[in-house]
């Protein structure tokens, strides 16, 4: 019964939706091949009544699908503002879930560079890690992702005129000593010009220039807001059609990201729990249900731990080894296998399929990285994304499948499993192909499979 409600769905039939969860009673919470919900398919297509009615009708707004997205990282990874507001305000979607990529949301909306969600996002992660921690002192946006972006304000003010006569004239010359913010300045602070701007210790840009960031709502197509007051809440993207009282800002951006990619010795972010507790061995009587699947452990589902990050899992969710040139430490006596010592060590699904991935193409421009070395595809990709416009219709990463959950999943277009070697197409939806699967569909369209 569900299969016919998501498509329903996708074709916009209200009524058909309504019908089918409040009067035949189709379970919420079924989950097609890739275990997406409804929800799931509704926040990634950016339907918000949908949204809050399955919200409303109980649907789980932390339900993981197979790659361990959840509807609030559907949603930011598309840059569905009002969606991802109501996720975190109304339905309280958990902002720190970590996918099997290592993603937050956040990280999904910075991959993105919809950089009006990361501030939202990291409001709510400081809230989460509030109620978790009692204190926000030790939390930091940078310690956590590996994009942040940087925001800087430019603003200007309507020049003088006859009785305000006219439409306002903007300009830098017209601002006067009691705008503190000056032409340019950073979000909630004082005036910095884009030159004065320096990157952490750790960090380097990612895009070579600032761009204006469209991101916000309620701005012109030109990226002005509008207000009376540089320090006014009510900011309007319509431009005032008269009058000299008239200020105006608009907002750039700049993505870094940081150079330790690869660290294996400092805060995880593999796993949910290692965002309140990096890299420890957890105590078996901490644990009630495995990390990745959350399945109670009882007598005939066993206790296994990740050496990578330390986190308790279940053995369907630690299949995979691999040699790790610093585990993470044991700090009590337990019942490590001591044959795994120095050798191949049992590694959860969230750390392996953060080592499985190699580059095959450039995602912006298509050319290929076969050949280069890690500095070398590193430069190259900074260059791209220094100079790419926003994600279009068709972008995509290809990349050669080394293993991770995805390996034996079928490809909805050939329908054939995917296997060890295969060249894989990630779509900016989150969805994979085989890479000439896709590319032989997007000759008809540019719409993925799933969510055309």
């Amino acid at each position: 019964m569900f299969s016919g409600q998501c498509r329903q769905r996708r074709r916009r039939h209200w009524p058909v939706v309504e019908y089918l969860v409040r009067d035949a009673k189709a379970d919420i919470h079924h989950q097609d091949h890739d275990r997406w919900t409804v929800l799931h398919n509704a926040c990634s297509s950016g339907h918000g009544p949908m949204v809050e009615f399955l919200v409303e009708q109980g649907a789980d707004v932390n339900m993981p699908n197979r790659m361990g997205h959840t509807p609030l990282i559907n949603a930011a990874s598309r840059g569905h503002v009002s969606i991802v507001e109501y996720l975190l305000e109304k339905a309280k979607a958990n902002p720190l879930w970590v996918n099997l990529s290592g993603e937050t949301a956040y990280d999904a909306a910075a991959t993105a560079r919809h950089f009006y969600l990361c501030e939202i996002l990291e409001q709510n992660e400081k809230a989460w890690w509030t109620g978790s921690r009692g204190s926000t002192a030790d939390f930091d946006v940078r310690q956590w992702h590996r994009l942040v972006p940087v925001i800087l304000y430019e603003n200007q003010r309507a020049q003088a005129s006859l009785m305000g006569l006219g439409k306002p004239v903007f300009s830098v010359t017209a601002l006067h000593r009691l705008d503190k913010c000056g032409p340019w300045s950073v979000p909630g602070g004082g005036p910095q010009s884009p030159g004065q701007v320096e990157v952490p210790t750790g960090w380097r840009w990612a895009m070579s220039e600032w761009e204006i960031d469209h991101s916000k709502p309620r701005m012109d197509k030109e990226g002005w807001e509008y207000a009376r007051t540089f320090g006014a809440s009510d900011w309007s993207a319509q431009e005032p059609s008269s009058g000299t009282h008239w200020v105006r800002r608009r907002r750039w951006a700049r993505m870094m990201n940081r150079l330790d990619m690869d660290r294996q010795d400092s805060e995880s972010e593999e796993c949910p729990q290692s965002v309140s507790n990096p890299l420890r061995w957890q105590k078996d009587d901490e644990v009630l249900e495995c990390c990745c699947c959350e399945r109670v452990f009882g007598f005939f589902l066993r206790k296994h731990h990740c050496r990578q990050c330390g986190m308790i899992v279940c053995d369907k969710c630690s299949g995979q080894r691999w040699p790790l040139s610093s585990p993470v430490q044991v700090p009590y006596t337990t019942t490590v296998n001591k044959t795994q010592q120095g050798g191949l060590q049992r590694v959860c699904d969230r750390c392996a399929l953060k080592r499985q991935s190699v580059l095959v193409d450039c995602p912006v421009c298509e050319n290929s990285l076969y050949g280069l070395g890690k500095e070398e595809r590193e430069r190259h990709l900074e260059e791209c994304l220094s100079t790419a416009q926003r994600p279009k219709p068709g972008e995509h990463v290809v990349y050669t499948l080394e293993g991770g959950p995805l390996v034996g999943e079928e490809c909805v277009i050939c329908l054939e499993e995917f296997a060890v070697g295969d060249t894989v197409a990630r779509l900016s939806c989150l969805c994979s192909y085989h890479r000439h699967c896709i590319h032989d569909w997007f000759a008809i369209t540019l719409a993925c499979p799933v969510h055309a």
